[in-house]
């Protein structure tokens, strides 16, 4: 991100009188990169905290369920997502779970937010689900996309990880990411004492499963 914003901040600066709408265009990607800056300079500080047992989580009751629908729609519906075809499934509610509320809430978007990556481009379908299994509640969001070969599927929760897929590149070449989102996940899930992992979905993509134990009061 640094690299564009600099290089674009130069051409402002030395093309005074460059036209009007490529200003504004230029202006726009520095915004959008410096924002991008800022994710990557936040997951990197989240992921030393996290190593070094020094991030704060305040672990309360939480309905999964709830915080599930709430997550979709902060991603499908207030940004208008008309062209994905999203599914919700809640076979429990309440679903309550001990949890950090903000950090469950950011392990779960970053799986909506993956699978709107790496759904299919055409027809983007996307499933998330809350059911309970044993002892447990298990969160999944699946896809329609190309999926994860299963030689990947622990290497994509490694730092830094790209995971690269022919079948699925966007016009630079591949879907942007810092690498950091699904190893912050993991680490937020089992520091609340659940386990996250990837498997393959119906739908043809990827399936990631988010577990966690039931409240013991329930």
């Amino acid at each position: 991100p640094l690299t564009s914003i600099r290089s674009f901040a130069e051409i402002l600066r030395d093309t005074p009188d460059i036209a009007a709408d490529k200003r504004q265009q230029f202006l726009s990607i520095m915004v959008l990169e410096s924002q991008r800056l800022s994710r990557l300079i936040e997951e990197i500080l989240d992921l030393a905290r996290l190593e070094s047992g020094r991030l704060t989580m305040k672990p309360v009751a939480v309905d999964l369920t709830k915080l599930a629908k709430q997550s979709s729609d902060a991603i499908f519906r207030l940004h208008d997502e008309q062209s994905v075809e999203f599914e919700f499934f809640a076979e429990a509610s309440p679903a309550i779970v001990t949890a950090d509320p903000d950090r469950l809430e950011q392990v779960i978007i970053n799986l909506l937010e993956n699978a709107r990556k790496f759904a299919a481009p055409q027809h983007p379908n996307i499933r998330l689900s809350v059911y309970p299994v044993d002892n447990t509640f298990q969160l999944s969001v699946e896809d329609n996309g190309p999926g994860i070969p299963p030689s990947e599927r622990e290497n994509v929760f490694e730092k830094f990880y790209q995971l690269q897929l022919r079948e699925h590149t966007t016009e630079k070449g591949r879907p942007k990411g810092s690498g950091l989102g699904l190893p912050i996940s993991r680490a937020i899930i089992h520091h609340l004492g659940g386990k996250l992992w990837a498997t393959e979905s119906p739908l043809g993509g990827t399936k990631m499963v988010l577990e966690l134990p039931k409240a013991s009061f329930m």
